[in-house]
C-alpha cells in the first residue's frame, strides 16, 4: 500500500450544501403551516430561488471579505488637519450583501406584498434563509424593519403636522424600498453607562426644540445631545430611532437622519471609538457622542417607552429568526458532511462507511433536529401573531392554523408576551445547539479560514451568541416578561381552549401547557 503524504493518498470529499427550502423539513413545515395554499403557490418559486441564491459562490466570497476586512474609522476619527471626521469604512463584501438583502426585499416583503397577515410569516421565512449568509447585514435590516413599522403606525394619525408627515413619509418610503440606491437602514441607540435593562434607565439623550420649526409647541423638530459616549450598533446606518428626555423630564421617541445630503458625513454625531467583539465582527458597533443632531418626534411627548414597543417587538422576533436561521444552516452543514465523511473501510477496493451510516451519530443529529423543529414552530408562531396584529380580521382560517389562532382581542397582549418569551428562550437555546452543529463536524468544525467556506459554522456560532446577550441576560428578560403577563390575563380562556385542542392531539390532560416548563 502506498503511504499517504501531503499531496497523495486519501483526500476527504467536500460536502455539497443543498437548498434548505428542499432539504430542511422544519422550514417546509412552517412554510406549509403558516401560509395558506394561495400564498404558497404564489411565492414558492421565489423562496426556493432565494434558498439557492444564498449558497452561491459570490455570496460566500462576500462573507469572507466582510469577515476578513473588519470595519474601522478612517484616520482614527480625524483628518490630516486634526478636524473630526469619523468616517466608518466597511468591507466591499459587507456593502454588497447589504444591497443584495435590500434588492431581495428582505424588509420590504413585510410591507409591499398583498398577502395581509401572511406577509410577516413570508418575510421571516425569507429572513431565515438569508440571515446566515448575510454577514450580519440582517442586523441593520431588523432595525430598518422596526423603524418602518413604527413610522407606518404613526402615519395613520390625523393630528400630524404637514411638515412632520412629509418627513415621515419620505423616511418610510426609503426604509421599505427595494432599490439599494434609495433604501435606508436604521439603528436603535441606547446607553449602557448606568446599566439596567429597562427602557426608562437606558436612554439618556437630551432633546431641545429648535427655532426652525414653525410650531414650537409641537416638538416636531429639535436637537439631540448626549453627555457621554454610548455603545451603538449600525454606525453606518442612514437614520436612527431613540428615546430622549424633553424639558418635562419625560422620555419621548424620536427618529433622526444621520447623514448630510450634500457635503456628506454625519449630522451632529461623533464616533468615539469602534468596539471589538467576540462575534458579529463584520458589523460596525461604536460609541457615539451626539451634539446638535436634528430629530423628529414620533408619537406623543412623554410616551416614548410605549411608542418604541413595536420596534422592540420586531427586533426580538428578528433575533429569534436569526438564531433558528443559524441552527438551520448548521444542521444543513452537519447533514451534508455526514453524507460524505469517510469513517471506515480504509482498504483499497473496499466500500467505505459514511458518517451518516453510524446509528449513534444519526441519533444525535435527530435529537438536535427535533429541538430545532420546536424552536422553529415557536418562532414562526410569533411571526404569525405579529401578522394578525398588523392585519386584524382579514380572513377566516381553517385547519391546524385555526386551532392556534387567538381571538382578535387577544392578539396584541399575546404578542407582547410572545416576543419576550420567544426572543429569550429561542436565542438562549440556539447557542448550545449551534455548538453541537460545530461539534458534529469534528476538527473541521473548529477551523476558521479566510477562504470562502460553507463549512464555517464557527462564524455562525460566534454570531448566534449575541442573541441572548444584546438585551440583557435571560433572568433580566424574565423579569420583563413577568410584568408583561399582567396585560395578558385575558388570554386565560384562549389558553384553556388551546390546551384542550392540543391535548387531544398529544394525549395530555387539562393544564399541561401551564404545567410545562421551558
Amino acid at each position: 500500500m502506498k503511504p499517504s503524504s501531503a499531496d497523495d493518498g486519501f483526500v476527504q470529499q467536500p460536502p455539497v450544501l443543498v437548498n434548505q427550502f428542499e432539504d430542511d423539513f422544519s422550514f417546509k413545515r412552517c412554510f406549509r403551516l403558516f401560509l395558506p395554499a394561495h400564498v404558497q403557490a404564489a411565492t414558492e418559486s421565489e423562496v426556493s430561488a432565494l434558498g439557492r441564491r444564498v449558497l452561491d459562490d459570490d455570496v460566500y466570497s462576500c462573507i469572507s471579505d466582510a469577515e476578513r476586512n473588519e470595519p474601522y474609522v478612517r484616520g482614527g476619527g480625524r483628518d490630516v488637519f486634526g478636524r473630526l471626521s469619523g468616517e466608518v469604512v466597511t468591507a466591499e463584501g459587507w456593502r454588497r450583501l447589504r444591497d443584495l438583502g435590500i434588492a431581495k426585499g428582505i424588509v420590504a416583503c413585510g410591507y409591499d406584498t398583498p398577502y395581509g397577515p401572511y406577509s410577516r410569516p413570508l418575510q421571516f421565512l425569507c429572513t431565515h434563509l438569508w440571515s446566515p449568509s448575510s454577514a450580519n447585514t440582517a442586523c441593520p435590516g431588523a432595525m430598518q424593519d422596526g423603524a418602518a413599522s413604527l413610522l407606518r403606525w404613526h402615519l395613520k394619525e390625523s393630528s400630524l403636522e404637514a411638515r412632520q408627515r412629509r418627513a415621515m413619509e419620505h423616511v418610510f418610503r426609503r426604509l421599505t424600498s427595494r432599490d439599494p440606491a434609495e433604501a435606508w437602514t436604521s439603528g436603535q441607540w441606547m446607553t449602557e453607562r448606568a446599566g439596567g435593562v429597562t427602557s426608562r434607565r437606558r436612554r439618556r439623550w437630551l432633546f431641545e426644540p429648535t427655532k426652525m420649526t414653525t410650531v414650537t409647541s409641537s416638538w416636531g423638530l429639535g436637537l439631540l445631545t448626549a453627555s457621554s459616549g454610548s455603545p451603538v450598533p449600525l454606525t453606518d446606518s442612514d437614520m436612527a430611532v431613540m428615546l430622549a428626555r424633553t424639558s418635562s423630564g419625560r422620555l419621548s421617541a424620536f427618529f433622526a437622519p444621520m447623514r448630510r445630503k450634500k457635503e456628506g458625513g454625519f449630522k451632529g454625531v461623533r464616533i468615539s471609538r469602534l468596539k471589538n467583539k467576540f462575534g458579529t465582527r463584520s458589523l460596525p458597533t461604536a460609541e457615539l457622542v451626539l451634539d446638535g443632531m436634528r430629530g423628529w418626534l414620533i408619537g406623543s411627548e412623554g410616551q416614548g417607552v410605549r411608542t418604541m414597543g413595536p420596534v422592540l417587538a420586531l427586533t426580538r422576533i428578528h433575533s429569534a429568526v436569526a438564531a433558528v436561521g443559524g441552527i438551520g444552516r448548521g444542521l444543513a452543514v452537519a447533514r451534508a458532511y455526514a453524507r460524505v465523511r469517510d469513517v471506515g473501510g480504509l482498504d483499497e477496493g473496499r466500500l467505505r462507511t459514511r458518517l451518516a451510516e453510524k446509528p449513534l451519530h444519526v441519533r444525535t443529529l435527530a435529537r438536535m433536529t427535533a429541538e430545532y423543529h420546536g424552536l422553529m414552530l415557536l418562532t414562526f408562531y410569533a411571526a404569525y401573531v405579529l401578522g394578525l396584529c398588523e392585519n386584524p380580521g382579514e380572513e377566516t382560517r381553517s385547519g391546524p392554523l385555526a386551532a392556534v389562532t387567538p381571538e382578535p382581542g387577544l392578539t396584541e397582549p399575546l404578542l407582547r408576551v410572545l416576543t419576550q418569551l420567544v426572543k429569550a428562550y429561542v436565542c438562549k437555546a440556539s447557542v448550545p445547539l449551534m455548538f453541537a452543529c460545530m461539534e458534529s463536524l469534528g476538527g473541521i468544525g473548529y477551523l476558521s479560514t479566510d477562504e470562502p467556506g460553507r463549512l464555517d459554522v464557527g462564524r455562525i456560532f460566534r454570531d448566534v451568541c449575541v442573541g441572548p446577550i444584546w438585551e440583557g441576560g435571560g433572568c433580566c428578560e424574565g423579569f420583563l416578561e413577568g410584568r408583561g403577563w399582567v396585560s395578558v390575563r385575558g388570554c386565560g380562556e384562549w389558553v384553556e381552549e388551546l390546551e384542550r385542542d392540543s391535548g387531544a392531539v398529544f394525549g395530555k390532560g387539562r393544564g399541561w401547557i401551564r404545567g410545562s416548563r421551558l
